[in-house]
């Protein structure tokens, strides 16, 4: 269990920080609601929206699709088989996030896949 002096907001977990980018970004969890993992992709799409003095840039709404499929090539996410939530209405913007989403199924039956939900980031400096 995480102790509260040690927890922070998702968006500050996955923020690298400056000089750096996103590299990967991995996560797991029992279930999945495909909105809610679209907010990955769109904060890292945001986050490279941000001039180096921290003046935020226009967003252009091209652009910002455009960075929400890179970013999503770059985040994988581990569930349950069978635990990825329908959703209600079609949204064309989450064909984007297909190939980050991994089912897994238990070696054994009577199993669940089930880790603590996780996320883990790995960045790398933007000089190289």
């Amino acid at each position: 269990m995480l102790e509260p002096e040690g927890r922070q907001p998702l968006l500050d977990a996955l923020k690298p920080p400056p000089g750096f980018v996103l590299d990967r970004a991995v996560g797991t969890s029992y279930s999945l609601d495909l909105l809610a993992l679209l907010t990955a992709p769109l904060a890292f799409a945001l986050f490279d929206r941000v001039a180096a003095d921290g003046e935020k840039l226009d967003v252009d709404p091209i652009a910002l699709l455009e960075a929400v499929r890179r970013h999503a090539d770059q985040i994988d996410i581990f569930c349950q088989a069978g635990q990825v939530a329908t959703m209600r209405e079609h949204r064309p913007i989450v064909a984007y996030l297909e190939r980050s989403v991994h089912g897994v199924v238990p070696p054994n039956p009577n199993a669940i896949f089930h880790m603590a939900s996780r996320t883990s980031s790995r960045q790398r400096s933007t000089s190289l």
